[in-house]
């Protein structure tokens, strides 16, 4: 693992950013998870995550909004998943080798962590959770919308 550029996400993973540009209506970033490591339940408030995985093997186990019991999904190399908000979910390695994924979010993902929170365990959102999810929401939408107005805005005339 390269540590150029590496942050640690709210969940504890070690990720790299990927440079997608200002106008970008997605985000990518480089996830890696030490073997036998797993990484904190959390959930996002407005973006879906799409996980690949570039190398190992890695669990997802995620709780879908309105479901009773969490599902665990074991994803190998070339093999994605999509979560969306407000499903709880935490990432494990379960080989003895170092894994690495791929996580692509629309919108992108804040650098400063904002749409992420720590949930503890994997259970259904509190209705201040959902609140804040819905403030997220409106933000994500308004970025879009300015993004969307600005690529509009450059159409040639004629």
């Amino acid at each position: 693992m390269s540590a150029e550029g590496t942050i640690v996400a709210a969940d504890g993973m070690p990720v790299r950013p990927l440079a997608s540009g200002e106008a970008g209506l997605m985000g990518a970033a480089i996830g890696y998870l030490a073997p036998g490591a797993r990484y904190a339940v959390h959930f996002h408030g407005a973006l879906e995550q799409l996980t690949f995985v570039i190398a190992g093997t890695v669990d997802v186990t995620m709780l879908l909004p309105g479901a009773v019991q969490p599902t665990i999904t074991r994803l190998t190399r070339g093999e994605a998943l999509t979560n969306p908000p407000l499903a709880t979910l935490d990432f494990a390695n379960p080989g003895p080798e170092a894994a690495e994924v791929l996580f692509v979010c629309a919108p992108p993902f804040p650098i400063d962590g904002s749409d992420v929170a720590l949930a503890e365990t994997h259970r259904p959102l509190t209705a201040a959770e959902w609140d804040g999810a819905a403030d997220r929401a409106s933000w994500a939408m308004g970025v879009f919308r300015q993004k969307i107005a600005a690529r509009l805005a450059i159409r040639p005339r004629g």
